[in-house]
């Protein structure tokens, strides 16, 4: 039983001082509206940022969807500006070479 005494003891001494250390400590919490505030600040913190970052991958779409638009519609014309160049270039290399053979057979 002395075993059971001497922690009912130190019990009993641990619960004196911490209602002393309370009484002396001068402990002010902060009210309700602080947290609440606090939350709000965060929260409308969080749903900006949220609306910035949705703004940024909507430009990004907007951008890329609008390449992608714009070069199936200007593929063709592409397609067929490659083709009328080459076949320039073929024409001006063979009247080139024409020319020079019949200035070699004279």
């Amino acid at each position: 039983m002395k075993g059971h005494d001497k922690t009912s003891d130190v019990e009993q001494i641990l619960k004196k001082t911490a209602a002393h250390t309370d009484e002396q400590m001068d402990i002010k919490e902060p009210s309700i509206h602080y947290f609440e505030n606090m939350v709000q600040k965060q929260t409308e913190a969080w749903y900006k940022r949220l609306w910035i970052e949705m703004t940024c991958l909507w430009i990004i779409a907007i951008v890329f969807l609008s390449s992608l638009a714009i070069s199936v519609m200007y593929t063709p014309l592409l397609f067929i500006g490659t083709q009328v160049i080459s076949t320039l270039v073929v024409l001006l290399y063979f009247i080139k070479e024409t020319s020079r053979t019949v200035a070699s057979r004279q």
